[in-house]
């Protein structure tokens, strides 16, 4: 009996032994510490023993095997706060266009400008070169007076809607009446300018001149019905053209002309450039200037003085009258 017991534990003893030769010293380790000190996920190690949510850690920067609670079922979810649906907004200038648009410069303002009938000019296609253009461009080929008599501009030039009305105005009203008191009747404005694309002055590189957006008007001279020209830069009738003048500047926010600067000593020009607070610019020297003082060497030279003593002798030789001679002897 107790032989079959001893028989018993020795077999009992080998298979331990060849177990044991099998398992690895990792999987021993890990029997020997227990399974519920290493879980079946990766440890996640932190910086410090706590975790972002502050639950301590074990002594392994494991976050303890804490089981959560169950999710929520969707039919009991909180529902969502409705957003409110964002309102279209009409597009503004700067994102229709990369011009800086004046105003009343659209469609409608073109419109009813060709509908008054002051201007004989057509509707041209949009005008586009790099930083300059005009939306709604009008070809101005005359201005009509009251009796549809027309005043042709050499030569018709582009410009932006709203200052073809400006400059139909101030003829109509201002320029022609003040010409036609003056003599003969205006025929035409000669030499005039409007849309270009360049720099202001013409300078290659300035800031964009009025003219790159169709805002600006240039005019060198009138002509009248008997082919006589009024030049700006002579402005030989002063009376006239202070009366030009005047109505210039009271219209328009640029007035440029002679004695301005350089660049416009040969032409007048205006434009409608919105500026602050509503300032103007009126710079246009009509009256004539003064003649020059004739020079030093034209001027006759003046006496030349006599030396002293010259009339004393001229006395002392000259004979003493009478009573004179009396009184020296006394």
């Amino acid at each position: 009996m107790n032989l079959g017991g001893t028989a018993r534990l020795a077999v009992a003893g080998a298979l331990l032994a060849t177990l044991g030769l099998t398992i690895s010293p990792a999987e021993a380790q890990r029997y020997r510490r227990g399974w519920f000190f290493d879980p079946p996920y990766p440890a996640q190690t932190w910086r410090s023993d706590r975790t972002r949510s502050g639950r301590r850690t074990n002594s392994r920067g494991t976050i303890a095997d804490v089981p959560l609670p169950p999710r929520r079922p969707a039919e009991f979810a909180a529902p969502a706060p409705a957003l409110a649906s964002p309102q279209p907004q009409a597009p503004t200038p700067s994102q229709t266009s990369t011009l800086t648009i004046p105003a009343g410069d659209d469609a409608e303002t073109c419109a009813a400008v060709l509908a008054a009938g002051h201007v004989a000019a057509e509707a041209s296609p949009p005008i586009r070169s790099g930083a300059c253009g005009i939306d709604h461009p009008l070809m101005l080929k005359a201005i009509v007076l009251a009796d549809k008599r027309q005043i042709k501009l050499e030569p018709p030039v582009a410009m932006r809607c709203r200052l073809a009305e400006a400059i139909a105005a101030w003829i109509i009203e201002d320029v022609a009446p003040a010409i036609v008191a003056a003599g003969k009747p205006l025929e035409a404005l000669s030499g005039v300018g409007a849309y270009e694309c360049r720099g202001r002055n013409g300078v290659p590189g300035a800031k964009l001149s009025e003219h790159a957006i169709g805002n600006a008007f240039d005019i060198s001279a009138l002509k009248l019905t008997d082919g006589h020209i009024m030049s700006v830069q002579e402005q030989k009738n002063v009376e006239l053209f202070e009366k030009v003048r005047a109505s210039a500047c009271a219209r328009f926010m640029t007035v440029l002309g002679p004695g301005s600067d350089a660049a416009h000593k040969t032409h007048l020009h205006v434009d409608l450039q919105e500026r602050r607070h509503g300032y103007k610019m009126c710079q246009w020297d009509v009256a004539p200037k003064a003649p020059p003082a004739p020079a030093a060497a034209d001027q006759a030279p003046p006496p030349a003085d006599k030396p002293a003593g010259t009339a004393e002798k001229k006395n002392e030789q000259q004979p003493l009258s009478p009573t004179r001679a009396s009184a020296r002897r006394r």
